[in-house]
């Protein structure tokens, strides 16, 4: 065999291989950026906090008169 056609034959074994590994990572970082932003989603599930009446009554009674 000749060296021209032992390339070509690499080539053309390496190009798929090289893809599919490539779509493997990129899917792979999908999946996990996916899952980093479900647990973020998860974490914030509850009703907004309302502030506390003690700490609304004194932000009230600090301000001073115009």
């Amino acid at each position: 065999m000749e060296l021209k056609s032992v390339v070509s034959y690499l080539v053309a074994l390496a190009v798929p291989l090289w893809l599919v590994v490539e779509l493997m990572m990129h899917s792979w970082k999908r999946s996990s950026q996916r899952q980093g932003h479900r647990g973020s989603d998860r974490l914030h599930v509850g009703p907004a906090r309302r502030p506390s009446r003690v700490l609304a009554g004194r932000l009230a009674g600090s301000r001073k008169p115009a």
